[in-house]
């Protein structure tokens, strides 16, 4: 992430929530009309400029679609696997979420679900600060935001979450998405070993992963792991489904499911769309016993 900026990546998934939400260009409607509202202005443009051209130019986005190698209907496929789990938890009465690295998340401002819970946006404070200063204009649905600024190179995030009013004895649901791969594995089991801490029974922890595969792409795949390097933002670590769940245990974590991109697709995806989908990123949830 660059200096007094907001991550690339962050807008990158903004931007696909925004014209996947907004045309038939991907295979899944993750329902996030607000992720537009949060967009860097220019960024903002050219979405507009492809959902408006439907339907008199519906090539357009389908273009977009195929241009992103699968990212569009993934990123849109993803966000709706965790917008399940956290309404599961929600109807079982979770009444506090904490999301990790909350970059452009939209779930405080667009799901009703939140109305009687306390929302925790945590995240870089370069980032969260361009993030504020477009929300600042807009009504959240959650009970409460809070807004936790943490640089996870330099700072604690248990003592930065209970100084923002967290209570560790009540359950919560913690969102870790898109997070993970960006890190080395002794930094994931730290964060695992503090989510647990921080986690009274009942707590579940909604984190995604990208698997080995991803290093072993060929051809225009390749390409995601190239782009993700020069813009600042390299992979560093890739887990199976094993291994990750090794980890959460580890850390005093149950795995309750671990699913993956084609799984959504048969659950999600509207009807007919069979489209090329990244395979190698996993969600698993788990539970604090």
């Amino acid at each position: 992430m660059l200096k007094g900026l907001p991550s690339v990546t962050a807008v990158i998934v903004a931007s696909a929530r925004a014209i996947a939400s907004s045309t038939q260009a991907a295979s899944c409607d993750p329902g996030d009309r607000m992720a537009r509202e949060l967009l860097p202005g220019p960024v903002r443009a050219a979405v507009d400029l492809v959902t408006r051209s439907e339907p008199h130019a519906r090539w357009l986005p389908r273009a977009v679609s195929v241009a992103t190698l699968g990212m569009l209907d993934h990123l849109a496929l993803r966000a709706r696997a965790i917008d399940e789990a956290l309404y599961a938890a929600l109807d079982r009465g979770i009444k506090q979420v904490v999301i990790l690295g909350a970059g452009l998340d939209t779930r405080s401002y667009r799901i009703a679900a939140l109305a009687g819970a306390r929302v925790f946006e945590v995240d870089h404070p370069d980032s969260q600060a361009q993030k504020r200063a477009r929300v600042d204009r807009l009504q959240p649905m959650a009970a409460e935001v809070i807004h936790v600024p943490v640089d996870f190179v330099r700072d604690a995030l248990g003592p930065a979450l209970r100084q923002h009013g967290h209570d560790p004895s009540v359950p919560t649901f913690w969102i870790w998405e898109g997070v993970v791969p960006y890190l080395r594995e002794p930094a994931i089991e730290s964060t695992l070993r503090v989510i647990s801490e921080l986690s009274a029974a009942g707590s579940e922890l909604a984190v995604t992963y990208v698997t080995r595969g991803l290093f072993w792409m060929r051809g225009d795949r390749k390409l995601v792991t190239y782009a993700m390097h020069l813009i600042g933002e390299p992979v560093h670590s890739a887990l199976d489904p094993e291994h990750m769940a090794q980890l959460l245990t580890a850390a005093g974590l149950s795995v309750t499911s671990d699913t993956g991109t084609r799984n959504w697709q048969e659950r999600f995806a509207r009807p007919g769309a069979q489209r090329r989908v990244v395979t190698y990123e996993h969600l698993a949830l788990a539970v604090r016993r």
